[in-house]
């Protein structure tokens, strides 16, 4: 015979307050935090995150206690909640030894495996990781792939390693945070394939020429717009055009300006586009 199906704890009671209040100080934190080094959408705060996968996993007390007792230990529960969803209590291995004790209670002494779907910037399975749970994650944008498996895979494993680049791999001292190695191997690679990116397709992007009311001279473009192209069906042209379209407002040197093209033939058939400031 089948056990009775428990409430979870969040489907009862949730401490909102404490919730909130640590998702906006971890909103305000600007360094240090994967969503600080990759821009995703609906980036899912840690603390809030891991906090609610607690509460999906451990049972209500009201399930299987008399209801004084489930108030003190549904209270028990939301102090534990409440410090997990602390980002700056992430390296608590105290904290999260009992959390993983109330999950493994509600769980018959086995993990459930956490599978997110469409893992997106990673908060869930990462947060899932952290709280002893075997974590998969998948997503259909290869992005979202790439920085999950950065930080569900790859992050963990350089934990406290040294650096391993030419720089600093002789006088790196391990002292500050944890991936701090890391870090310094990532800036350092970054820069060597900048650089040699730079040579090899750098003639591709040349600076353009600034309008006189801006100075003048030359500098560097910061984005480019890539677009299809077609041929011209009049046999006379048959030039190359691009099927783009600038009727957008776009922040040109601190001032909004409107950006469109005017396209036209020169020389060989072809079609350029020429910036119009207004």
């Amino acid at each position: 015979m089948s056990q009775p199906v428990r409430k979870k704890l969040i489907e009862v009671a949730l401490p909102l307050d404490a919730i909130n209040k640590a998702a906006h100080t971890e909103n305000n934190i600007h360094t240090g935090l994967p969503s600080n080094l990759h821009t995703w959408w609906s980036r899912k705060p840690l603390g809030v995150a891991r906090a609610i996968l607690f509460g999906s996993l451990v049972d209500d007390p009201g399930e299987y206690l008399p209801a004084d007792r489930a108030t003190s230990k549904r209270d028990e529960l939301f102090s534990i909640m409440a410090a997990i969803a602390d980002v700056e209590r992430s390296d608590e291995k105290e904290l999260f030894a009992r959390a993983t004790k109330e999950i493994l209670q509600s769980t018959n002494g086995q993990m459930p495996t956490f599978w997110d779907p469409f893992c997106g910037g990673g908060s869930l399975p990462l947060e899932a990781l952290r709280l002893g749970l075997p974590s998969l994650g998948s997503d259909l944008n290869p992005v979202a792939v790439f920085i999950t498996r950065v930080l569900i895979e790859l992050a963990p494993t350089q934990a406290l390693h040294p650096p391993i680049n030419v720089d600093d791999r002789d006088t790196f001292l391990q002292g500050g945070g944890k991936f701090d190695g890391l870090r310094r191997d990532v800036e350092y690679y970054a820069r060597v394939i900048n650089e040699r990116l730079v040579e090899r397709i750098g003639p591709c992007y040349p600076e353009a020429t600034l309008p006189k009311r801006f100075g003048g001279g030359q500098a560097e473009v910061v984005a480019w717009i890539w677009a299809r192209t077609v041929v011209c069906p009049n046999p006379s042209c048959r030039a190359e055009t691009p099927l783009a379209t600038f009727r957008r407002k776009i922040d040109v040197f601190g001032s909004t300006s409107m950006g469109f093209g005017r396209a036209k033939t020169a020389g060989p058939p072809a079609v350029i586009f020429e910036g119009l400031w207004m």
